[in-house]
């Protein structure tokens, strides 16, 4: 049986791609010009959850050339009720080797570079450099602002998508000068998305995560994204679209790579570099304060200030953790610490709504 796929006709497409995309080959926005384009785009997807389940499926159908996965978890079976890109047969296995395997026998001609791990903030330069587009299907606050600060600083098109319950948001920014998400964030209520302290209805992911595939297909073509300084909120239960507006803000916030990192590795071995005086010192503090550490266990783990508290900041608003903190503020000063004062800033603000006065340390 002859294989199709080795029979190329002019502009690099084979007998097989022209088979395959002919329906966005009829496309008047799209044609052969288009889809080119979407052959030649690197798309990288943080998470390979519910959001990323139907987007990857339709990113990798519609034939994006290099699509990137990074994600360090495995396939549960309490995932499959949402994450229709795993299957029974997956539980137990990496999701990024799942997915990948689902995706090459959905469309082989997509490549499929997997990452094995979190997103942190040692790895996501060289990561997200390497690509055009940026999807948010991650599950938490703190690795939205990370991905805004590196996407920031790279000038990467960030596709935003958050789930929670039976309601889902999308935007998009770092878009033809639009805003990005810490003025999104700053004004509206995104909420917390966490599915494991919330709960989700199965399909809404899908749902959410469809429409974030849209927007970087539009992107891509350069079709005109209707979203731009938009957050488009979406209600199953009502069965509504609503658009919120948003401005950019005046001030803007700049990320050098180099020189933040040395400035948070600087800070860290500062705080660790105690002498015995101080040590006393910081044992007298304690009886009137709190330090809260909320950077991630890994990085606790590589040092941390003398008897801070480790509360990894997507943890931080569980009932025990606010039921301890409230507590603790009726006899003593809460303290946040973290090598990034975005992190800080942004635990202080969550702590406010719960009553719960913090300071940065």
């Amino acid at each position: 049986m002859l294989n199709s796929s080795s029979y190329y006709t002019n502009n690099d497409f084979s007998i097989e791609e022209y088979t395959r995309y002919t329906r966005h080959l009829n496309l008047s926005m799209i044609q052969k010009e288009g889809q080119q384009r979407i052959k030649e785009a690197k798309v990288l997807s943080i998470g390979s959850g519910g959001l990323a389940s139907t987007a990857l499926l339709y990113l990798a159908a519609s034939g994006i050339g290099q699509i990137g996965i990074i994600d360090d978890d495995y396939v549960d079976l309490s995932n499959l009720q949402r994450q229709i890109l795993y299957s029974t047969q997956s539980i137990g296995e990496k999701k990024v080797s799942a997915a990948k395997k689902k995706l090459m026998n959905l469309n082989p001609n997509t490549f499929i570079q997997i990452y094995d791990k979190r997103l942190d903030n040692l790895n996501a330069y060289s990561i997200i450099a390497d690509y055009d587009i940026v999807m948010d299907a991650t599950d938490n606050i703190e690795s939205r602002y990370l991905l805004h600060k590196v996407c920031t600083a790279l000038n990467k098109v960030y596709i935003y998508g958050a789930i929670s319950q039976l309601k889902g948001q999308i935007s998009i920014f770092n878009y033809q000068n639009s805003a990005n998400y810490s003025d999104i964030s700053d004004n509206i209520d995104l909420g917390n998305n966490d599915c494991r302290d919330n709960g989700v209805l199965g399909m809404l992911p899908g749902t959410v995560g469809l429409l974030e595939a849209t927007e970087i297909i539009k992107v891509i073509l350069g079709i005109p994204s209707s979203l731009k300084n938009q957050l488009l909120v979406y209600d199953a239960v009502k069965m509504t679209f609503l658009r919120m507006n948003f401005k950019k803000s005046k001030r803007r916030t700049f990320f050098n790579r180099k020189s933040e990192h040395l400035e948070s590795v600087k800070a860290v071995s500062n705080s660790f570099k105690l002498n015995q005086d101080n040590v006393v010192n910081q044992k007298n503090m304690t009886l009137l304060k709190v330090i809260i550490d909320i950077r991630d266990s890994y990085e606790f783990s590589q040092g941390s200030i003398i008897h801070a508290i480790n509360i990894p900041l997507y943890k931080l608003l569980y009932d025990t953790n606010i039921d301890f903190l409230k507590e603790e503020a009726l006899r003593k000063d809460i303290y946040i610490f973290c090598t990034n004062n975005v992190r800080s800033s942004i635990a202080i603000r969550l702590l406010r709504k719960y009553e719960i006065y913090a300071y940065i340390y």
